[in-house]
């Protein structure tokens, strides 16, 4: 089973592309991320969208991989934490999030692709097993996408968290999930 897994975000995207026939640490075929944002002032910001949709035909056409699934991050909570500690919603994160959505699954359903969110807990889950609390930060998925994938230069976490993507959606079919 392939799997082409993305982490979406408002200005910097990670995909990984994922063949489940391959022994683990070396199931990650290729991997990236796309840097969406505007590049002028006078863009539009609806150009992050063309963006992606762009990256999203070039990567398939230029690896040639026809994917059995497409897997996404699955985020419900767009929270972050105060100087004081309290929680605060993040409205922008939460719109941009919901665009990046509504393109990916608009470009899987053009192309008749199968299509998985996956759980944040279950990205963390898969690369350090355990869904959440005290040590599952980003730092610590780019840490053990390093050592899982020696062979793959991992410069951002948002490409650390797209192979885990994959690696997360690969266990769900491979339990007949």
């Amino acid at each position: 089973m392939k799997v082409f897994a993305v982490a979406l975000g408002s200005r910097l995207v990670g995909w990984a592309v994922l063949d489940g026939a391959l022994r683990p640490g070396r199931e990650l075929l290729s991997a990236g991320v796309w840097d969406l944002q505007p590049t002028a002032r006078t863009q539009s910001p609806g150009v992050r969208w063309l963006r992606l949709r762009a990256n999203l035909d070039n990567v398939l056409d230029v690896s040639g991989i026809r994917p059995d699934v497409v897997a996404y991050e699955e985020v419900r909570n767009h929270t972050s934490r105060t100087a004081g500690g309290r929680p605060t919603f993040n409205v922008n994160a939460a719109h941009a999030y919901g665009a990046s959505e509504g393109c990916l699954l608009a470009w899987v359903a053009a192309r008749g692709l199968e299509v998985v969110s996956v759980p944040v807990a279950e990205i963390k889950r898969a690369a350090l097993g355990k869904g959440g609390g005290k040590g599952t930060g980003k730092a610590e998925v780019l840490a053990a996408a390093r050592a899982r994938w020696p062979h793959h230069r991992f410069h951002t976490d948002d490409v650390a968290d797209a192979g885990y993507i994959g690696v997360a959606a690969l266990t769900l079919f491979n339990q007949g999930g």
